[in-house]
């Protein structure tokens, strides 16, 4: 059974490396959409929390395809401003790209939030002098 749980947990980080790879692409495509079409599309909040998803979600992959400690840590955060930024891209609506993007996200979001809840505090040591 556990190594049943360890199966299904791998295939769920996988997911989420494929989701956190595909968002960053989509980000990066969404940034340049958007200067080309100019206000209110190229305002710098939606701009800078675009590049925040790509830095972020590269960032997660990564950590996510070296099994380091700190993945799902990263990924909590990673749903986070991914979830700020689809409403973001949702408030600009009438736009197919936005659209698109708002929904990789979405699933970004979700995926990365189903990996940040396996959070273990990882216990502090105390430096002895």
């Amino acid at each position: 059974m556990i190594v049943d749980n360890r199966r299904v947990f791998r295939n769920q980080v996988n997911d989420c490396t494929r989701d956190c790879l595909e968002c960053n692409y989509v980000c990066q495509q969404t940034i340049a959409h958007c200067l080309r079409k100019g206000e209110p599309f190229s305002n710098p909040v939606t701009i800078g929390l675009l590049q925040d998803c790509v830095e972020l979600s590269q960032i997660a992959a990564n950590l996510m395809i070296r099994d380091s400690t700190m993945y799902p840590q990263l990924c909590q955060l990673c749903a986070e401003l991914c979830l700020k930024s689809a409403e973001i891209c949702r408030q600009l609506n009438n736009d197919e790209q936005l659209y698109h993007c708002a929904h990789v996200l979405y699933q970004c979001a979700e995926s990365c939030a189903s990996i940040g809840r396996f959070v273990v505090p990882t216990p502090c040591v105390a430096a002895t002098a």
